[in-house]
């Protein structure tokens, strides 16, 4: 059999795949502790051995075993430092966290049986019993080696399951992400998330493919190999959080001028942060106090990035009209985002976005030491992200009243 080698190291890198294995939320919610006993494989089994660098039976991490006889393999090497596989050929991989990793084929047959699929499989425990009825968010990461397939799910038990088959489990997949994920020397480890109500108390998991060869996608057969290594698996219970009672109103009335320069200068007679209508260029008839959260509701961005868009600037102009009458506020600018993209991606982008409004309204002339900024990424949804419309309503940014 021609095997084969990969002589790079693989990069971290935190690409996300996004299909039918996306993550989605139907209320507002946040993620709670990890169940999954020894995500990341680094903690033995037998705590007066240690996992050394090279191949191992799985039943060596603490929590895991294997449910079928084909035994799926711990692989456990310091960083940058070559181990030895099954064929004695030198291959370098760096775990996503720590130092293990776990590998499954995800693809196979018998010579000359299509019938018997040879699969490997990855049985984990949870640290309590899933509740009936309440939602989960997992996720985990993947590359591949050699050559890439789709159907890498999970199937979840009341109880470990064992037998001394070796080919594919007759089991349903809770979760099972059907995009193929293709092996390149360059394209690290790439994230799975998705989420599932429990039906029963599950107390185990499986993770492997439990589909049949002619509904897994392959992405190449050159090399007769299709092995995914895991690591950092995460199952967490949605935890439901109050929304922000967010309010809208014009900061200024529709026929204040939004040309506002640099050299604007508005006079104020009044320390106050309240907000009082009249009929010659006022504020609109609306009282702000500390602590109101007020939405931007009309500043958008540039697809995927922090660049302000064009319109933003009517919208944007009536704050630095604001701030300007009202010279002893203090605010702090929230970004936020919607659930698509990954968790530290959507933090970064919501952060951006937060500082390039604090941009703008400084460059008008508001003192810098009147704004801050924080992103919020995805933690503080105001609907649903299932629609385009709720994901809409969550790309949003806000002001706080901080003084």
């Amino acid at each position: 059999m021609f095997i084969c080698v990969d002589t790079s190291i693989f990069e971290m890198k935190k690409n996300t795949l996004f299909a039918s294995c996306i993550l989605t939320f139907s209320t507002p919610i946040l993620r709670g502790q990890n169940l999954v006993v020894n995500p990341s494989f680094e903690i033995p089994a037998d705590s007066n051995r240690l996992i050394q660098p090279g191949e191992f039976s799985l039943t060596r991490a603490k929590g895991w075993t294997t449910p079928s006889r084909a035994q799926a393999s711990l692989y456990s090497s310091i960083p940058t430092m070559a181990t030895v596989n099954r064929s004695m050929s030198k291959w370098k991989f760096t775990a996503k966290e720590g130092n293990n990793v776990v590998g499954v084929s995800t693809y196979g047959m018998m010579p000359l049986n299509e019938k018997q699929e040879l699969r490997e499989y990855a049985q984990g425990t949870l640290t309590r019993p899933l509740t009936v009825g309440k939602k989960y968010f997992v996720s985990y990461y993947v590359h591949f080696h050699c050559e890439g397939t789709n159907n890498l799910g999970m199937a979840f038990s009341t109880r470990p399951l064992s037998t001394d088959s070796v080919y594919r489990l007759p089991l349903k997949p809770l979760i099972n992400c059907d995009v193929v994920i293709n092996y390149t020397p360059t394209s690290g480890w790439q994230q799975i998330r998705d989420s599932f109500v429990a039906r029963e108390p599950f107390t185990n998991f499986i993770m492997g493919n439990f589909l049949t060869n002619k509904e897994t996608k392959i992405q190449a057969n050159q090399f007769h190999y299709h092995k995914a290594y895991l690591d950092e698996i995460m199952i967490e219970e949605a935890q439901e959080v109050k929304v922000i009672a967010s309010r809208t109103f014009d900061l200024v009335a529709d026929h204040v001028s939004s040309n506002i320069n640099n050299s604007t200068n508005v006079n104020n007679s009044s320390s106050t942060s309240s907000v009082n209508s009249t009929t010659n260029n006022s504020p609109a008839t609306a009282s702000a106090v500390k602590g109101d959260v007020l939405v931007l509701d009309k500043v958008s961005f540039e697809f995927n990035a922090s660049s302000l868009e064009t319109i933003s600037s009517t919208q944007l102009d009536k704050l630095v009209v604001f701030l300007q009458r009202n010279p002893n506020m203090k605010i702090l600018v929230k970004g936020h985002t919607s659930s698509e993209g990954s968790d530290d991606y959507n933090m970064k982008l919501s952060e951006s976005r937060a500082q390039s409004v604090v941009n703008y309204v400084t460059s008008k002339n508001i003192n810098a030491d009147r704004l801050s900024f924080k992103g919020m990424g995805e933690t503080q949804p105001v609907a649903t992200n299932e629609t385009e419309e709720g994901r809409q309503k969550n790309r949003r940014v806000e002001f706080e009243i901080t003084e």
